[in-house]
């Protein structure tokens, strides 16, 4: 690992000279989570960090994001139900075990006032489908139905380029991003070998695009995406075919308030999750935030025959600031019916009641 952090650190050493050192910036955080079934045995506790650098230079932006997870076990909770915790896992070897690695390094160019480009490993999740209340696994919701659409298949940290035309009073922020199918965490070594190999085998591409109107305190958004690496058809493994997907994100914010409706659909003879809609609230009160979220993700009808059922996710919590706003202790209760679309009882309970504790620090801006 200290190998690839130094070879990063060398790729900045060309505009080392050129850069704002004074502008230089780092933030993150730590995160620890802990879950358990309420009804069962089951239970387990996560802990992940997060690092961002920051290099403004004459013309854009250099951006380093490392990040580290504890490891988890196949048959761990987080394993088992896997929306219940988005954070779970997000660092890890091929075998399940914990590290520290580079999930993002990439370069932003400033065009002009309107205009960026960003270059190298990026994060499609985190530049489309976009929530105030709903994005963010360490503060906000812990599921994973309320921190992405989970009809989109966004690859892991992957390399490609996001093009951004900034909003004005009058006209949406547009975001395009075209990267490979197989981010870090979807090549089975999980090496950066693999994911600088993007002609491998089985490989494709990922585009997105995204508008986003803001008007006053809402915010909508919508978009579509297509991958071409190949899907076995289901119940046809012996066919293969490309998926695609649409989204609409609906967001309202003013003052201790806020709401977020998502709703997705994506290729049925492919894609297990077919569509997918969701709301969720979050409130401030004088004592902390309190958040309640429900979502639905309908199977595709290919699935039927195999004796499974719609998924079925809602999730409340209350967050509670420690001495001050960038540190704060979190307690939340799912309900997950069907996880997987599993309704069969034969694996995993089909309604599952999981409760959590969160706590989270972060430092710098």
């Amino acid at each position: 690992m200290n190998r690839i952090v130094t070879a990063f650190l060398l790729l900045l050493a060309p505009v080392a000279a050129l850069g704002d050192w004074q502008a230089f910036r780092a933030e993150g955080g730590i995160t620890a989570v802990h879950q358990r079934e309420t009804n069962g045995d089951r239970q387990d506790t996560a802990v992940s960090g997060d690092l961002f650098l920051f290099l403004p230079v004459s013309s854009g932006e250099w951006m380093l994001y490392i990040e580290g997870a504890t490891a988890t076990s196949v048959d761990s909770l987080f394993n088992v139900y896997p929306e219940s915790n988005a954070d779970a896992g997000s660092a890890q070897d091929d075998d399940g075990g914990s590290r520290i690695q580079v999930s993002e390094f990439n370069y932003r160019w400033v065009i002009n006032e309107r205009n960026e480009l960003t270059l190298g490993q990026i994060d499609p999740s985190a530049h489309l489908d976009r929530s105030r209340i709903a994005n963010d696994e360490n503060a906000h919701f812990l599921g994973a139905s309320f921190v992405n659409n989970p009809t989109i298949e966004f690859p892991d940290y992957a390399l490609g380029l996001m093009y951004r035309i900034n909003r004005t009073a009058t006209s949406p922020e547009i975001t395009a991003i075209l990267s490979s199918s197989d981010g870090l965490a979807d090549n089975p070594g999980r090496s950066y070998r693999e994911l600088i190999d993007v002609a491998d085998a089985g490989k494709g591409i990922f585009a997105g695009l995204g508008a986003r109107w803001a008007i006053g305190a809402t915010r909508i958004g919508f978009g579509g995406w297509y991958r071409s690496d190949e899907h076995p058809e289901i119940g046809n493994p012996d066919s293969s075919l490309h998926n695609y997907g649409a989204y609409g994100v609906y967001g309202w914010q003013s003052g201790n308030h806020g709401v977020n409706f998502r709703a997705g659909a994506a290729r049925a003879t492919v894609s297990p999750a077919e569509f997918f809609i969701g709301a969720a609230y979050e409130g401030v009160t004088p004592f902390g935030a309190f958040g309640i979220g429900v979502g639905k993700i309908y199977e595709s009808d290919p699935l039927v025959d195999l004796g499974t059922n719609d998924t079925i996710h809602a999730e409340t919590f209350f967050r509670i600031p420690l001495l001050s706003e960038t540190s704060h202790l979190t307690v939340a209760l799912q309900y997950i019916e069907n996880s997987g679309f599993d309704s069969s009882d034969a694996t995993i309970d089909a309604h599952a009641l999981l409760a959590a504790v969160r706590f989270h620090i972060w430092f710098g801006q």
